[in-house]
């Protein structure tokens, strides 16, 4: 038996609904790896001891003071 061929219009509604979708999943993937940086980030800072101090000392970090298990570290 023969495969249905799909119409044109039929098609490029398949490919707009797959564009549409890919769309939204590198937006998804932008934000996952955003999120990542940030997180490591963060990880350096509170987690890393000596390193995170240093990198808070870099960044010219006038705001709340480093935990104090961080602090201690240094």
């Amino acid at each position: 038996s023969a495969s249905p061929v799909a119409s044109p219009s039929d098609q490029a509604a398949e490919i707009a609904r797959l564009r549409r979708e890919l769309d939204r999943t590198r937006m998804e993937r932008d934000v996952l790896k955003k999120l990542g940086r940030q997180n490591w980030l963060l990880g350096l800072l509170f987690e890393g001891g000596e390193v995170g101090v240093g990198i808070a000392a870099e960044a010219g970090s006038c705001g709340p003071r480093l935990p104090a298990d961080v602090e201690g570290s240094a």
